[in-house]
């Protein structure tokens, strides 16, 4: 130490060319990659460096996991590089995180912390998230949705999807279920072959893609009026249990659209009586839409519908259109919708089974 403080003071060179190609390489990346606390200071203190040394010479020290001398940066109120946050979360120090936000780092910029969320120590990250909240940060329940999604529909690591969840997850929060390239999951998530990638929330894909346990892990709120999303959802995929748990947990109330009282979970029953992607068992069918329209469900499709309904009607068998038509009439849902719907003579032959 005492020897480079002579250099130092003697005035020598601090920035070495080395290498076949001479590559000039500043002291600073060396003692930062050394993790020498006096050193680094002395020699970060010796001279105005540029901002491109500084910003390698701490990315030296994450390489090397030297973090106490990114807290003595930060507590200098030096400036870090503006997509600096992901290397920190490998610390799995919540204080070092917090003090690079409050720095001026973004953690949402490039889904930094929706990335660290899927990888790095997770009790670490999830206090940071807490704390975060506390500041006041913008973007983190978006940041922690992605996360909670990419986590679910990966099925890359189901511990830390619950744990994310329980800690500070919104799982009604649209996000999209991939990251970036890098993500660890992708790879699984290409072997599942999901449908296009567009923003949904996680409630969603378990209730489509999941089953009753899974669906209950996520601790999904029942009496949540944005469950009514969810619950068009689970009609698409009505073996898995999750329709009937949320009928039977949700208050009457919340199952229909207010602004036009129709339930979006039985409107998506009935128009996917016949499924291309998915054969459905008609008396499966029949008791969800049953079971739907007993706890209050309501049916009163869009006007400009009655085309799109007509086609679906064609393209089923008869004998199960004339089974859901003959319940909506027993519990007199969409009475004028039906008739209308009907009244074409390609539609004469479910009239005769329907009676």
């Amino acid at each position: 130490m005492e020897e480079l403080l002579r250099w130092i003071d003697a005035g020598r060179p601090i920035r070495f060319q080395v290498g076949r190609y001479r590559k000039q390489v500043a002291s600073l990346e060396l003692v930062f990659a050394s993790g020498f606390f006096d050193m680094a200071k002395a020699v970060l203190r010796a001279c105005e460096w540029t901002k491109d040394e500084k910003d390698r010479a701490l990315h030296k020290a994450a390489d090397e996991k030297q973090w106490h001398l990114l807290h003595f940066w930060a507590d200098e109120g030096l400036p870090f590089p503006c997509d600096f946050f992901e290397r920190v979360c490998d610390s799995g120090d919540k204080d070092l995180m917090v003090k690079l936000v409050q720095s001026g780092v973004d953690p949402t910029r490039d889904d930094a912390l929706a990335d660290a969320l899927c990888y790095a120590p997770i009790r670490p990250m999830v206090g940071f998230c807490m704390s975060a909240k506390d500041l006041g940060l913008p973007g983190i329940d978006e940041q922690i949705a992605i996360a909670l999604n990419c986590l679910y529909r990966s099925r890359y690591h189901p511990g830390r999807t619950a744990f994310v969840r329980w800690a500070c997850a919104d799982p009604f929060i649209e996000a999209p279920s991939e990251i970036r390239p890098n993500f660890p999951g992708r790879q699984s998530l290409e072997a599942h072959e999901w449908e296009d990638d567009y923003p949904q929330t996680v409630a969603e894909s378990a209730a489509l893609y999941g089953d009753l346990k899974e669906f209950k892990g996520l601790k999904v709120d029942t009496k949540d009026p944005r469950i009514r999303a969810v619950l068009a959802s689970a009609a698409l995929s009505i073996q898995n249990g999750v329709f009937g748990y949320i009928i039977e947990t949700t208050p009457a109330a919340l199952l229909n659209e207010s602004d036009r009282r129709s339930c979006l979970g039985i409107e998506n029953l009935v128009s996917f009586v016949y499924r291309e992607f998915s054969p459905v068992d008609t008396s499966a069918l029949l008791r969800t839409l049953r079971l739907g329209l007993e706890a209050g469900c309501l049916w009163n499709p869009q006007e400009d519908s009655v085309g799109c309904l007509r086609r679906t009607f064609r393209s089923a068998r008869a004998e199960d259109v004339a089974a859901v038509v003959r319940l909506l009439r027993e519990f007199n849902q969409g009475t004028a919708f039906l008739d209308e719907v009907l009244r074409v003579p390609s539609m004469k032959c479910i009239l005769n089974l329907v009676g």
